[in-house]
């Protein structure tokens, strides 16, 4: 964040990493005026009460820059009073009627433990207040093309500047989509090449060059004296027709030979063309001999033929019969090939000016995979070839006529196994018979139809079926059976050969776009244009050069410009993002960050702390409680591990990654040092098709070895419980199936014969058909945005009033879901299946969220450890993998001292827990550590150390190792200032 503070902008950041807070704390219920730097400035969050929805309220204090006040907080501040319920999502907040007063041009930094109202009061308040009135300031027909917010519910804002929310999303999930292009570099790029890059032949390479007339005229005199020549114009390349009007208008224009297929003809006498042949027809624009005197007539002539010509026109001498084509567009010296010029729009892979026609500008073609879609142990007729068995009854029938007269044809049996058929005849039915016809009989209708045709082959039946289905369905499937190969076309580079052509200092578009942003930086320091290239190319590096240099100052140095978004990490997808927004140069803007640590590395996250104590967020940083180091490590067994050998994917080096089974096992590194390669790209898939027969391919690796010490898998990632508002933790936990039954045992359900699902807000019965079990009803406003308001028959309550007069111990079904886990916990103690998985839920943080809240609202973290609750309640067989992407994102010190418990509890029944983690204090607890890099990008993807935690530490080359060893080292005396920035 620090590329911001000397802009001296107001930014909002969301954050739980000790370093993340570095120089900028909030925290406690009561006033904190004492103990304070004499440069700090306060914002006091006043409540009504110690505790705000069951959790403490921080504070925040920021200090000033530097120097005197820039501003002081009671003229520059933006206040914001009295904040309730969200009528959004008809959730209740975490706070309500609070008062805030916030200064200006300062890091402000809201911190607290999960379900605190972090988000509630930096993204759904201030962020959505700023982002509602910029809408509502331009015209109700700009209004309706934008996503409108939802107006907060807070009595009063004044102060408040333009606001940008820089969350935890992807920069773009379509593969056009790189880093280049989210960050707009490449536009600036294509106009670079167009108007300053050198073209290319794409023949022989050579230089491309612009003619003019006159260079034509001095290359022409210089040939030999006496030498014939004819000058052509060319009016018709290879067009079908008669052409009649055409050479009755150049007989009308007074010229009197043309060339038609070679043959030079005179007008008048010309008989008529066949319309159904393709004709070339060159018009003669004159005849002339290479000797003194001529310069005039030829300038004459050469020009007259370039305008009939469209800039082009053809050297004859009749002697040789040698041909020389002449052009005013770029052209190649050595070949002769004339080339269109280029603009930017050609050097888009997303236009089809650019784009790679074979690959469409994708760098890559999804083609079939023989391993995948043929079985051969099974025979044709037995379904050896799998895509063909999917599809309509017809189709499939299709498929075995076609099949069956191949079979006949060259005279081998579908009955035996695919894989001991000839060679030759397994070509022929995967990549058909050329040009030999084969007799095909079959059924139309009720007719029979028999033609004799070449066989296209398997493999091009469904490539053209993949490409010309409109069923989303037919694709999916099909792609089950293929692979994304890079296109060999373009080799990955995704534009069309002449724009590849066209260098900058000797680098291509594609070239400059593989490097990594700090190489990108370097050569652009080394690019020196001169005359009037100098000014046009200045600007352009200049913005070029200014967002490669946010970039890498918010950490993404070691990052390719044609990486795709959709392969960041949230972390590094955000710092993109936030370089964007500072390199569009705004002033006065309100930048709320969500969490912009997540993803980095401690070595990236350094500085000071000022701990203010009285809050629970101050007692972890003072060290008044800590998480302590385990008093034993697990052993590794040197008989039960997991090893991946020769792991190649993405930037790793071949590494050979032993996993020891039984321990909780940490993966971390530096960004970009090949932790997702390693774990998600190539363990997790790899895992998934061993166990599930999943499809999807893992990274590249020789061998997996130890999976018969495992007997399942578990991903538990940050991806949502649901995607609707009807799915909640009760019903993904498993709980809401208990609930309902205990409501349908109740002597009055049983009296009214009510079923379970009776219960249930999903289904017709029970819920309030006025909002479906919604509980709330949308309205839909035109130009303004959409208002939900509680449904008036079952006010916002889901059910109907029948299936409310129900009560278990005085609470309806809309009741118990309105509950709290903590408040279910003790409603339902003295029920035993209900009581165990409330306690899990409870015990990995989440005891403040409601049974019934939607899955939309939940956080990545909190998704996750719902996930991780739901394993934890279920009977463990104590040979399970586990494998979590960064735990504890957005979780609160006490919230990881909670995960590490849980994630330890996992361990001691014999699981074996993988993580990819940055965080310091998971990692001092871990059995087992693999510490990737030494650095991001190219440098890294290699084993940088391995082991036990303090083994880790005593590696000198480990930037893991170095921060660890801090955290180790500490007792609680230390922790009154914490190393954490060493």
């Amino acid at each position: 964040m620090s590329p911001l503070a000397p802009q001296l902008e107001t930014v909002m950041s969301i954050a739980r990493e000790p370093d993340a807070v570095s120089h900028k704390l909030l925290d406690g219920p009561r006033p904190l005026a004492h103990h304070l730097p004499d440069d700090g400035l306060i914002a006091e969050a006043v409540t009504g009460g110690d505790r705000v929805g069951g959790v403490s309220l921080e504070r925040i204090l920021i200090p000033e820059h530097g120097g005197d006040p820039p501003l002081g907080v009671a003229s520059a501040r933006f206040v914001a009073r009295a904040l309730g319920d969200d009528r959004n999502g008809g959730e209740p907040r975490a706070f309500q009627g609070i008062n805030l007063e916030l200064p200006r041009n300062a890091l402000i930094v809201v911190t607290g433990v999960s379900g605190s109202g972090k988000s509630s009061l930096a993204v759904d308040t201030i962020y959505a207040e700023g982002q509602r009135r910029y809408v509502e300031s331009l015209s109700a027909y700009a209004r309706q093309f934008l996503e409108q917010m939802q107006r907060p519910d807070v009595d009063h804002i004044e102060g408040l500047s333009p606001a940008i929310a820089i969350q935890q999303r992807p920069l773009g999930a379509n593969p056009r989509s790189t880093v280049a292009t989210a960050t707009e570099i490449h536009d600036y790029l294509r106009v670079l090449y167009a108007r300053l890059g050198v073209p290319h032949c794409t023949g022989c390479g050579d230089p491309l060059v612009r003619h003019t007339v006159q260079d034509m005229v001095d290359e022409i005199l210089g040939w030999d004296e006496g030498l014939q020549l004819i000058l052509l114009a060319r009016m018709a390349d290879r067009v079908k027709g008669s052409h009649a009007e055409l050479l009755a208008r150049l007989a009308q224009d007074g010229f009197v030979r043309v060339r038609v297929d070679g043959e030079v003809r005179e007008l008048a006498g010309l008989a008529r063309l066949k319309a159904k042949a393709a004709h070339t027809i060159d018009l003669v624009v004159d005849r002339l001999t290479v000797k003194r005197g001529i310069k005039n007539r030829l300038t004459d002539s050469m020009e007259l033929a370039l305008r009939m010509g469209n800039g082009r026109m053809i050297v004859l001498v009749p002697s040789s019969g040698e041909e020389r084509l002449f052009t005013e567009q770029m052209g190649c010296a050595r070949c002769g090939t004339g080339y269109a010029a280029l603009d930017p729009t050609s050097f888009s892979f997303n236009s089809p000016r650019g784009a790679c026609p074979s690959c469409h500008g994708l760098g890559t073609r999804f083609e079939l995979d023989l391993e995948r879609m043929i079985d051969p142990a099974k025979s044709l007729a037995g379904g050896a070839l799998l895509p063909l068995r999917f599809g309509g009854r017809s189709l499939i029938i299709y498929y075995k006529v076609l099949l069956r007269a191949v079979a006949a044809h060259y005279g081998f049996s579908m009955d035996i196994p695919f894989g001991k058929i000839e060679k030759k005849w397994r070509d022929i039915v995967l990549a058909g018979s050329g040009d030999e016809e084969i007799m095909l009989r079959f059924w139309r209708g009720r007719h029979p139809v028999t033609r004799r045709a070449p066989f296209e082959g398997i493999i091009a039946n469904l490539e053209r079926r993949y490409r010309q289905t409109e069923s989303a369905y037919i694709r999916k499937k099909l792609r089950e059976y293929m692979e994304e190969r890079v296109c060999a076309a373009c080799g990955g580079r995704r534009l069309r050969p002449e724009p590849l052509a066209v260098t900058v200092a000797g680098k291509s578009m594609s070239d400059f776009c593989a490097m990594t942003v700090g190489d990108a930086l370097r050569f652009l320091d080394a690019i020196a244009f001169t005359g009037h290239d100098r000014r046009i190319g200045a600007e352009l590096l200049k913005e070029i050069g200014g967002r490669l240099t946010f970039l890498k100052n918010v950490g993404l140095d070691y990052i390719t410009l044609d990486r795709e978004s959709s392969t960041l990490s949230g972390g590094e997808a955000q710092r993109a993002h936030l370089a964007t927004q500072i390199g569009s140069g705004l002033m006065g803007v309100l930048y709320v960050l969500d969490e912009p640590s997540v993803g980095l590395h401690v070595r990236d996250n350094v500085g000071d702390i000022i701990a203010v104590p009285e809050s629970l967020t101050g007692r972890y940083l003072s060290g008044e409680r800590f998480i302590s180091v385990p008093a034993r490590r697990r052993a590794p067994a040197p008989s039960r591990r997991l090893e991946l050998l020769g792991a190649s994917h993405n930037n790793l080096k071949g590494i050979d990654v032993r996993i020891p089974l039984g321990l909780l096992c940490a993966i971390t590194g530096v960004s970009g040092a090949g932790k997702s390669s390693l774990v998600d790209d190539t363990i997790r898939r790899a895992m998934e098709r061993e166990f599930y027969g999943s499809r999807a391919a893992p990274g590249k690796y020789r061998a997996l070895k130890g999976i018969g010490h495992i007997d399942k898998v578990i991903i538990i990632d940050q991806s949502p419980i649901g995607r609707t508002p009807r799915s909640n933790p009760a019903t993904y936990a498993g709980i809401y199936t208990t609930i309902r039954d205990l409501f349908a045992q109740h002597p009055d359900a049983k009296a009214r014969g009510y079923r379970p699902g009776r219960f249930s807000f999903n289904v017709k019965g029970g819920r309030c058909e006025a909002c479906r079990g919604d509980g709330l009803i949308r309205v839909e406003m035109h130009f303004l945005p959409d208002v939900y308001v509680p449904c008036e028959a079952c006010g916002g309550r889901r059910y109907n009033r029948e299936t409310l007069e129900i009560h278990f111990k005085g609470k309806s079904i809309a009741d118990v879901l309105d509950m709290t886990v903590e408040e279910a916990l003790q409603f339902f103690r003295n029920v035993p299946a209900l009581f165990r998985r409330l306690t899990v839920l409870n015990d990995v943080g989440l005891g403040y969220i409601r049974l019934g809240q939607s899955a939309t609202t939940l956080s990545g973290g909190e998704a996750q450890r719902v996930k991780l609750a739901k394993e934890l309640g279920m009977v463990a067989t104590g040979r399970t993998l586990y494998i979590l992407d960064e735990p504890t994102t957005g979780l609160h010190f006490a919230d990881i001292h909670k995960l590490i418990e849980v994630l330890q509890r996992l361990v001691e029944a014999g699981n074996t827990v993988l993580v990819v983690e940055h965080n310091m204090e998971v990692l001092k607890c871990a059995d087992w550590i693999i510490d990737l890099g030494p650095e991001g990008g190219a440098d890294g993807g290699r084993i940088v150390a391995e082991g036990t935690p303090e083994q880790v530490a005593a590696c000198a080359g480990s930037h893991t190792g170095r921060h660890l060893a801090h955290y180790l080292g500490e007792t609680a005396g230390d922790r009154q200032r914490p190393a954490r920035g060493v």
